[in-house]
């Protein structure tokens, strides 16, 4: 299967973790144009500490493979593609203008990793992957035409636009973590501010809302030993920070997680079986204590019973 994978020029969680999907997959098959050089390995950065997301997780980890880059408007017109995906169809408007006309519904397909609910023109005509979906996504489908007390009603987009969320890399996910690992309440990169502020966190806390860490491996190590890792919506509901906190082995504490609309990722989250919700710092304070109370309990009956 050949696949043309149309890049952005910058950093984009979305984009780059379909593009290490798909080539994960369909290896040299999966043709990336322009080349996005940040998602290899030994491919020089300049001060990837100072890049977004300081290169963590999805970035530079692809095999520098042999790939054809060759002809790309010709081959396209060809129909030599099988697939055609615009990674991100925001940043990628000048080749979507370039190429629409050889287009077609039946092998191209838009991802919108953006934070807002707008919907692009394209997605009138081809499948359409949405991150932040959401009622008022319909608003911008329908021309701008539906107002809000019908939109937060009644869900109007077609079957051709879908909801889509981030990902992680498979070789990032971490195996085999045990209740030693876990040497911590919390990491010490803490988005919420009001958490990092609150008494009871903050004197067993050396943290910040931004990184902390300048090596990957540093900031994974946290995680690991932390038993709780701690998120909330900021521009959009679905980050990568909610993957990195899972892949590592520790709890999810997402704040406010239920005015969160199901249609929007991430999908499956229910408090009390794969994560914690909480409303503010006293409230994530209080369910840590009853959730490792109860757990302390469990541990206690064991050992009286066997």
């Amino acid at each position: 299967m050949k696949i043309l994978f149309l890049t952005s020029t910058g950093c984009d969680n979305l984009e780059d973790g379909m593009l290490h999907g798909f080539r994960s997959l369909f290896g040299a098959d999966v043709v990336d144009f322009p080349k996005k050089e940040v998602m290899y390995k030994g491919i020089p950065i300049k001060e990837p500490e100072k890049k977004y997301g300081k290169l963590f997780t999805i970035w530079r980890n692809l095999p520098d493979i042999p790939v054809d880059r060759m002809d790309i408007e010709d081959r396209v017109k060809r129909k030599d593609f099988d697939l055609v995906v615009l990674g991100s169809i925001w940043r990628t408007q000048p080749w979507y203008r370039e190429l629409k006309k050889w287009l077609t519904p039946n092998n191209t397909f838009m991802i919108d990793g953006e934070d807002t609910a707008r919907i692009h023109p394209s997605a009138r005509k081809f499948m359409y992957f949405k991150r932040e979906f959401l009622p008022k996504s319909s608003y911008y489908y329908r021309y701008k035409l539906i107002p809000p007390a019908v939109y937060n009603r009644v869900w109007l987009l077609p079957q051709t636009v879908q909801p889509i969320s981030f990902a992680i890399p498979k070789e990032k996910i971490t195996w085999g973590i045990t209740r030693k690992d876990k040497k911590t309440l919390l990491p010490q990169h803490i988005v919420d501010k009001e958490v990092l502020e609150f008494p009871e966190f903050k004197q067993s806390l050396n943290g910040k809302t931004g990184h902390v860490f300048d090596r990957e491996e540093d900031y994974y190590q946290n995680l690991r030993e932390a038993k709780f890792g701690v998120t909330i919506k900021r521009a959009g509901w679905d980050c990568l920070r909610h993957y990195e906190i899972a892949a590592n082995g520790s709890v999810m504490c997402f704040r406010d997680l239920e005015l969160k609309h199901p249609n929007c990722a991430p999908h499956e989250l229910v408090s009390g079986l794969n994560c914690l919700t909480y409303h503010h710092p006293k409230d994530l304070a209080e369910k840590i204590d009853n959730l490792l109370m109860k757990n302390m309990m469990k541990c206690l009956l064991k050992v009286m019973s066997g």
